[in-house]
């Protein structure tokens, strides 16, 4: 009885060819505008930090398995291009590589604005514009019939339960915004070790982390809509005290570039700062 009343995939409904073609060559276009884009700014500002931007979230792909099992979302299986198979169900290729394309590309994005000196305001501004940005993209996944959320998910969009999309906007601005702090904190072996590891373990917290209450929810026999609706409520509010937290990395005026002059008078750990501040350059710190 108590099986019963989970939820229960739709196994037997077959994915959309056209839908996951489209998103095979979307997911591989942007993921080939991402390699490019990384090996040219590793090579202007004379840093590894794009590639281990690059390495952590082809990692991360590896997360995917547990979202799904959890989130209760499931990728059609019969006529789908499987990558692996993992807690009952099965990957698709696209997938796997849309961590490096999509979290990864849009990871670099925010970890140009902040090296460039983007204000907190303009973080702040780029994370609200990738959450409205994440829910259309999970929206146009949904309608092309590749996937879907099973189960009592509250607050459907078009049949995509949007809770989910303020999370996925922060683990980008968290690898961003935390490749450049790190950068600035660390030696340049110790800083590239830490930026590896960002990509996994911020789409954990944006996924897992955050999401819990609705996940534990959702995964309860028959839960009443008050409950589902105020845990949603709940991973929201983490959310949003994530994103907050993200933008305090970020001074008001912005970080010194990594190209430009040095700016007195802004707060926190900006090691690579103070070592240059005597020549009157922040350039980039070679290797790191």
């Amino acid at each position: 009885m108590l099986l019963s009343s989970l939820p229960v995939p739709p196994a037997a409904e077959p994915v959309n060819t056209t839908g996951q073609a489209i998103m095979t060559v979307g997911t591989f276009a942007g993921l080939a505008i991402f390699l490019v884009c990384a090996v040219r700014l590793g090579r202007r500002w004379r840093t590894w930090t794009p590639a281990a931007i690059v390495a952590g979230t082809l990692l991360a792909g590896m997360v995917e398995p547990l979202n799904n099992r959890l989130a209760n979302m499931w990728y059609y299986r019969p006529g789908q291009q499987t990558m692996y198979s993992s807690f009952d169900a099965s990957l698709p290729v696209w997938v796997f590589f849309s961590y490096a394309a999509f979290f990864g590309g849009v990871g670099l994005l925010f970890w140009y604005l902040t090296e460039r000196g983007a204000t907190r305001a303009t973080i702040a501004k780029a994370l609200a514009g990738m959450w409205v940005f994440a829910i259309a993209t999970e929206i146009t996944g949904t309608q092309l019939d590749t996937y879907d959320y099973f189960g009592p998910h509250p607050f459907r969009v078009a049949g995509f339960p949007i809770w989910v999309s303020l999370g996925v906007a922060c683990i980008c601005a968290s690898i961003g915004v935390g490749a450049a702090r790190i950068r600035r904190s660390f030696d340049p072996a110790a800083g590239l070790a830490a930026v590896f590891l960002l990509g996994p373990v911020a789409c954990v917290v944006g996924l897992v982390g955050t999401g819990f209450p609705t996940m534990t929810v959702v995964n309860t026999p028959d839960p009443s809509t008050a409950a589902l609706y105020g845990a949603a409520l709940g991973s929201t509010a983490l959310n949003l005290l994530f994103a907050w937290f993200l933008t305090q990395l970020v001074p008001r005026e912005g970080l010194s570039p990594i190209d430009g002059p040095v700016r007195t008078g802004t707060r926190g750990g900006e090691r690579g700062e103070e070592l240059l501040a005597s020549g009157g350059h922040r350039g980039a710190v070679p290797g790191q």
